[in-house]
């Protein structure tokens, strides 16, 4: 609870909107900040900072934050497929996606230096979101739409 309460008052610093308000748990923290206007804010302010990641990875564990498709300097390559939206924060991140088929829309944000390969085919729909810091490379089929 800490952790969330640090968060969100560095958040309100910053200006974010009543949403944040009631925020007490780490799925509705996360389910904020994959939100349009959570994503929005947070790139706009490069919000949370590099240092921040770590004390929430610390904070969290690594195996908890994959449950939810955030991987935070995770020294071993990961793989998913369909994640819907998953996160990649740090240069020892190594992220491989697989998406395949048109039933959600996927989204990659990668952040702080990770390295993401995106194997796109069968009609996917997805966008990455990349703070500029992030290596992310994309092999797609002429079916699918990269947003």
């Amino acid at each position: 609870m800490k952790m969330i309460k640090e968060l969100l008052e560095g958040a309100k610093a910053l200006g974010a909107c009543r949403k944040i308000d009631g925020i007490d748990t780490l799925d509705q923290l996360v389910e904020l900040y994959e939100s349009p206007q959570g994503r929005e804010f947070c790139a706009e302010r490069s919000y949370p900072s590099r240092q921040q990641w770590t004390g929430i990875r610390d904070h969290w564990g690594g195996e908890e934050l994959s449950k939810r498709n955030i991987y935070i300097d995770a020294a071993a390559g990961r793989c998913v497929c369909n994640p819907g939206t998953v996160v990649a924060v740090g240069s020892g991140t190594c992220l491989h996606a697989t998406l395949s088929g048109a039933d959600e829309m996927q989204r990659i944000i990668a952040l702080c230096g990770a390295n993401v390969t995106i194997c796109a085919e069968n009609y996917a729909v997805f966008e990455v979101i990349n703070d500029g810091t992030a290596s992310v490379a994309v092999t797609k089929d002429a079916t699918v739409v990269e947003l």
